[in-house]
């Protein structure tokens, strides 16, 4: 018996420093072999592992050609993942990104290739993104989110809107979509017209007029509380001032009556 638990625990100690382990895609069950300890930079697959050394078969919920994208960064690896810099290059005035990209990884030549070979294809990044994300495999989301990040912080303006589009499979924008392009035309002209004039600033001063005007329509339906309270007291404070001059005057005629108009009863009691 104790040859026997001898035997298991040698077959453990193999599986978990030589052997491989297969990784199936359930998308077309495409199987890529890697060695475990390799397999491990994804926490998901590591706590697999350790619950069960003698597996030797995963699977992820992704495509095959993903599936090779994330055996061949964990075969870079090495089952250590070098963390990813944690800042963009400040460099506005360069216009090339693949440049960019590649002063961000710095001497990550491997990885700056790497990456940027998936990123042409937009569906790819993405669909890497979310493995790496469901996964836990850290370094790797960080390069995908930091790829996401050079694309929509450094590329022109007028690429935008475009930038991210899935449907671009070889890294170079397609031709603006008709609406794009009818939405972009639109504004332009809008920012165009709106330029300060004379005419301008009389249409401004109406509209400012015409907004004065719904707000103190807004009070009196209740849609602007705050306001209309402050109106309620400076109404009330108005009453109160009225209520106080009346008394004031009451008091004046009570005090400056003619002794004649007194009643006859109050003067014989004063006597």
């Amino acid at each position: 018996k104790m040859g026997d638990l001898k035997e298991v625990k040698g077959l453990e100690e193999e599986f978990e420093s030589d052997g491989e382990i297969s990784l199936v895609s359930k998308v077309d069950r495409t199987r890529m072999n890697v060695k475990r300890e390799y397999a491990k930079i994804s926490n998901v697959v590591k706590v697999v592992i350790e619950q069960d050394k003698t597996s030797t078969e995963l699977e992820f919920d992704t495509a095959g050609h993903i599936l090779k994208h994330i055996v061949d960064y964990m075969n870079h690896c090495k089952g250590t993942e070098e963390p990813a810099p944690k800042e963009l290059p400040n460099l506005e005035k360069i216009n090339n990104i693949e440049r960019i990209w590649g002063l961000y990884c710095g001497k990550r030549t491997v990885i700056k290739d790497f990456m940027w070979k998936v990123a042409k294809n937009r569906r790819d990044l993405e669909l890497l993104t979310q493995a790496a994300d469901q996964y836990a495999i850290k370094e790797l989301l960080h390069y995908c989110l930091s790829m996401y990040a050079t694309f929509l912080g450094f590329c022109p303006l007028e690429d935008l809107d475009r930038i991210l589009d899935p449907n671009i499979v070889n890294g170079k924008l397609l031709p603006m979509r008709k609406k794009i392009s009818k939405s972009k035309s639109k504004r332009e002209a809008k920012r165009k017209s709106s330029a300060i004039s004379p005419r301008n600033k009389t249409k401004r001063a109406c509209s400012k007029k015409r907004s004065d005007n719904q707000t103190n329509a807004q009070i009196f339906r209740g849609e602007d509380s705050s306001r209309e309270i402050q109106l309620l007291l400076q109404l009330e404070a108005q009453g109160e001032r009225a209520r106080n001059l009346q008394r004031l005057n009451n008091n004046e005629r009570k005090y400056s009556r003619d002794p004649d108009d007194i009643p006859s009863s109050s003067r014989s009691s004063g006597k």
